[in-house]
C-alpha cells in the first residue's frame, strides 16, 4: 500500500495582492493536547504552534521516567514576504498565533465555531493498527482519521480519494506513534507579534519511534505548509527552542552549520543534576524545501544573550523580519566574536558556529580565541531555514528533529549528539517513510466482510439539510447507528436496538449543524464501522 495525501481545494479570488487584504476571525485559543511517549521521550504536543510551554510534568521529559524536562518552550515560526510587507505567526512565551483547523473554502476568515470544531489532535499508534487488523478492535482516532482535511492515507482498498478502514485503508503514519493536526493563522489577532496573518495553512504531525539509541531519544515534527492565496510568497520557517542540558540555567549554546543544527550543552563540568555527564540537546532541520535547485538548509540562527534589548528576541513583525534574515532584531548584522554585536568581526548569520570541543573558531567556550568569557546561563535558540518560494496554491514541507544525547562529560555529549544527528540525517528517507501496512498480517476472519461492505456512503454527500444512510445487515444483531462531530461528540442517534437481517435506510437531518466534517458509526454487535460525511451550506 502507498500513502495518499488528500489536499483540499482552496477557493480564492484572482487578485494580485489578496494576501494584503486578509481579515481575521474570532477564534478562541486552541486547547488540544497530546503526548508523544512511545520512545525514551515523553513530549507534550499542542495544536497552536507552541508545543511545550506549560508548567508541570511531561513538557519534554528525557530520559523517560527521569523527571527531567529538557525543553521549556518549543514553537513553530512561519513568516512571509509579499511585496514590501512581512508577516509572521510566531511566539516565544506569549500568546500563540495559530488556531485550529483549515481555512474555510469560502475564503472568509474562520469563526469560533469553525475553529472549535477542529480543535483536535489525532493520535494513532502502530500497535493500534496491528490490533485492529488482528482482532477488529479499533480506536476513535482510527475511525475518524481526517483524510478530508488532508491527513495521509495508505491505500488498502484500491479506491483513490477515500478512507475506508474496514476496506483496508489505514492512516499513513510515521514512526510508531503519530499525532496529527491542522492549523491556520487567521483565526484571530496576532497579539504577540502584532503582525497581520500570513494566510498560510499548516498540516502538522509529530512522531516518535519505540526504540532505543538516538532515534528513541528524538522526536520529529513535520509541517506541510500550503499557500491558498493568489500571491507568490517568499516563506521563512523555523523554530524557537528554550531548553536545558541538565539543571536549569547552566548551559552554553551553539550552531552547527554542517548539520543545520542549534544545540545546548553544559556550561561547566558539574551542572548540579547530571554532574559532569551533562547531556546535549539539539534541534536540526532534517528536511527543507528546495532553494536554487538544491535542498534548503539552515539560513539563520540566533542565541539571544538576554530577555530583552537589541540582543534579545524580537516581539514584533519588524524584529522578526530581521531575525529570519540573520540580523539582530534592530537590523544590525551579527559579527563573529564576543556576544555577536561587535564592530570588527566578520558578518555572519549564525550564532556561535565554532567547535567548543576542539576550541576552534567562535563558540561560547572559546569566544574570542583566548578562552572562556561567558558564564553559564539559561539559553534560548532560534533556527530558520533558507527562505523558499510558494506559488499560489503551492505547498512544501519542513521537518525538524529534537535529539538528546549523553556522554561521559559535556563535550563527549556534544560528540555523541553530532554522531546521532548524522545518523538521523543519513537515514532521513527511512525515518520519513510512512508505515503503509505492507508488513501487516492478512486481515482477520472477523469482522465479517459482509458487514464491512454493508455500510454505504451517505447520499448526498456533502449535504445541506438531510442525507440518507444505508446499510445491509446480514445477520440478526444489536444495531446502533450514531453520528459524531469531529471532536467525537454525539450529534444524533438514529438506531439502537435489535434488528433482523436486511437492508435498511435512515434519514439524517443536519440542518441545525454547523458546516464541517462529521462521522456516522454503525455498530453491529461488537463490531463498529465508520464513514465521514460533510455538512455544507
Amino acid at each position: 500500500m502507498r500513502p495518499r495525501y488528500h489536499i483540499l481545494a482552496f477557493l480564492w479570488v484572482a487578485h494580485t495582492h489578496q494576501v494584503l487584504a486578509q481579515t481575521v476571525g474570532n477564534c478562541p485559543p486552541s486547547e488540544a493536547e497530546s503526548l508523544l511517549e512511545v520512545g525514551n521521550v515523553v513530549a507534550r504536543v499542542t495544536n497552536n504552534g507552541l508545543a511545550t510551554w506549560k508548567e508541570g510534568p511531561n513538557r519534554y521529559e528525557v530520559p523517560k521516567g527521569s523527571g527531567h524536562n529538557a525543553v521549556s518552550a518549543f514553537s513553530f515560526h512561519l513568516g512571509v514576504e509579499v511585496g514590501d510587507e512581512f508577516r509572521i505567526a510566531a511566539t516565544a512565551y506569549g500568546d500563540a498565533e495559530f488556531w485550529a483547523g483549515p481555512l474555510p473554502q469560502s475564503g472568509l476568515a474562520p469563526d469560533s465555531l469553525h475553529c472549535v470544531a477542529s480543535d483536535r489532535i489525532w493520535d494513532v499508534r502502530w500497535e493500534d493498527i496491528e490490533r485492529y487488523r488482528q482482532t477488529g478492535q479499533t480506536t476513535e482516532a482510527l475511525e475518524s482519521w481526517p483524510y478530508l482535511q488532508g491527513a495521509p492515507v495508505a491505500d488498502g482498498d484500491g479506491i483513490s480519494g477515500n478512507y475506508d478502514l474496514a476496506g483496508g485503508d489505514i492512516p499513513a503514519i510515521l514512526g510508531d506513534q503519530t499525532v496529527w493536526w491542522i492549523m491556520n493563522d487567521r483565526g484571530n489577532q496576532h497579539r504577540y507579534t502584532g503582525s497581520e496573518p500570513t494566510g498560510l495553512v499548516v498540516r502538522a504531525e509529530a512522531f516518535a519511534f519505540a526504540t532505543s539509541g538516538i532515534v528513541g531519544n528524538s522526536t520529529f515534527y513535520r509541517f506541510a505548509i500550503e499557500n491558498p492565496t493568489a500571491d507568490s510568497l517568499s516563506v521563512y520557517a523555523g523554530i524557537f527552542l528554550d531548553g536545558s542540558s541538565g539543571a536549569w540555567g547552566d548551559e552554553f549554546a551553539g550552531t552547527d552549520t554542517s548539520r543545520s543544527m542549534v544545540y545546548l550543552y553544559g556550561g561547566d563540568d558539574d551542572d548540579g543534576l547530571f554532574g559532569p555527564a551533562s547531556p546535549a540537546l539539539g534541534a536540526t532541520i532534517l528536511k527543507a524545501p528546495t532553494v536554487g535547485g538544491r535542498e534548503g538548509r539552515i539560513g539563520a540562527s540566533h542565541i539571544p544573550s538576554d530577555d530583552g534589548g537589541r540582543y534579545g528576541w524580537p516581539t514584533d513583525a519588524a524584529g522578526y523580519h530581521n531575525f529570519v534574515r540573520g540580523l539582530i532584531q534592530d537590523g544590525s548584522p551579527v559579527r563573529e566574536g564576543g556576544g555577536g554585536g561587535g564592530r570588527d568581526g566578520p558578518v555572519t548569520t549564525f550564532g556561535y558556529p565554532g567547535d567548543p570541543v576542539s576550541g576552534a573558531f567562535w563558540s561560547m567556550v572559546n569566544s574570542d580565541g583566548s578562552g572562556t568569557s561567558f558564564s553559564p546561563v539559561g539559553q534560548e535558540m532560534f533556527i530558520y531555514a533558507q527562505p523558499f518560494t510558494l506559488p499560489p496554491g503551492g505547498s512544501d514541507e519542513m521537518v525538524f528533529a529534537l535529539a538528546w544525547a549523553q556522554g561521559a562529560n559535556r563535550f563527549d555529549s556534544i560528540v555523541r549528539l553530532r554522531d546521532g544527528v548524522d545518523f538521523l540525517r543519513e537515514r532521513r528517507n527511512a525515518l520519513l517513510h510512512s508505515r503503509d501496512g505492507d508488513s501487516l498480517p492478512d486481515p482477520p476472519a472477523a469482522p465479517d466482510p459482509r458487514l464491512v461492505l454493508g455500510l454505504a456512503d451517505n447520499a448526498p454527500n456533502p449535504f445541506g439539510s438531510e442525507t440518507l444512510i444505508t446499510a445491509s445487515i446480514p445477520i440478526d444483531a444489536h444495531i446502533r447507528l450514531e453520528v459524531f462531530d469531529s471532536l467525537g461528540r454525539s450529534v444524533g442517534l438514529l438506531q439502537d436496538g435489535e434488528m433482523d437481517k436486511g437492508r435498511y435506510s435512515w434519514l439524517f437531518y443536519g440542518a441545525d449543524l454547523a458546516p464541517g466534517v462529521y462521522f456516522y458509526r454503525l455498530s453491529v454487535d461488537s463490531y463498529t464501522f465508520s464513514k465521514p460525511m460533510v455538512v455544507a451550506r
